[in-house]
């Protein structure tokens, strides 16, 4: 259920029915050699149509999906001097914050704001508009990802970025948009997880992590892991448990 699909006739017919509208954020930023920079906006939008039909199929839950923002704040990527659209944090948070008035106005009345990128950190932007509207609400829930990760390799991978965990969804998704002889260990350097970072004083290649593991089998698992936990954290949200819901997001924690 795509929102641009739709016209504003049919957007206003079906409003009653629809549970919750998606709103995807995604980032254009180097992923390593190997991986084009559209990833995180790729994987965001494909995630959340998936999301958004195991809804509609198993929980009768009609969700609307917004077009992906492309765009977010990439201040740690630009070392590398190409592969990068870096939005200031006061623009990304004001862009969101237009989307959940328009929204609002509609009269939709979840909102669920899923990242695509680390930089998306919009508790702010969500507690100032959860304080000015009654009958509407903006979350953040957060798949986690390491979890899933490991659950999926069956032990710890070094990962962070460009890794073996995106790596392997690729491969699962869109195989040959990856650039296989360029797979390899990243030289990297000793350093602690910030909002300060430069990943390319860190990384000679950009990559954080090990993607040398990466296959298209542990990315069907990855994948199906990533659906399921999304399908359920919405859920969560749709029968009032928001307090068990896991939400927010900090810089690569």
């Amino acid at each position: 259920m795509r929102y641009t699909d739709f016209t504003y006739e049919e957007l206003r017919d079906i409003l009653p029915r629809v549970r919750a509208v998606f709103i995807p954020l995604g980032c254009t930023e180097q992923q390593g050699p190997h991986l084009p920079t559209d990833f995180d906006t790729w994987m965001i939008t494909t995630l959340c149509a998936d999301i958004a039909e195991r809804l509609e199929r198993e929980h009768g839950e009609t969700v609307l999906v917004l077009p992906t923002l492309p765009f977010g704040p990439t201040p740690e990527h630009t070392g590398f001097g190409f592969g990068y659209l870096n939005l200031r944090q006061s623009t990304n948070e004001a862009v969101v914050e237009d989307v959940l008035q328009s929204l609002a106005a509609q009269g939709f009345s979840t909102l669920v704001i899923w990242r695509g990128c680390g930089q998306h950190d919009l508790g702010a932007v969500i507690d100032r508009f959860n304080a000015s509207h009654q009958g509407c609400a903006a979350y953040q829930p957060v798949i986690d990802y390491g979890t899933v990760c490991d659950s999926a390799f069956g032990r710890p991978v070094p990962g962070g970025h460009a890794d073996s965990f995106a790596t392997s969804i690729r491969l699962h998704l869109s195989n040959e948009d990856v650039r296989l002889d360029k797979v390899r260990m990243p030289a990297l350097q000793v350093f602690q997880w910030d909002d300060d970072m430069d990943f390319a004083s860190i990384s000679d290649t950009g990559v954080i992590g090990d993607p040398t593991q990466a296959s298209a089998e542990t990315g069907a698992t990855i994948w199906e892991l990533c659906v399921r936990e999304g399908a359920e954290l919405t859920m969560g949200l749709l029968e009032g448990r928001a307090g068990q819901v896991r939400q927010r997001w900090h810089f690569l924690p």
